[in-house]
């Protein structure tokens, strides 16, 4: 999906403008699509 909005992702902090990909995390919050696809590191 893409954004409407500009926002704020709380995955990585950075601006998400209108137009990105997003998707929402396991929390149900929309972050930057490659931020749910990225595999957390130890």
């Amino acid at each position: 999906m893409k954004a409407k909005f500009k926002s704020a992702c709380i995955s990585c902090g950075q601006l998400i403008k209108p137009g990105k990909e997003i998707s929402k995390n396991n929390e149900g919050s929309w972050v930057h699509k490659h931020c749910v696809e990225d595999p957390d590191l130890p």
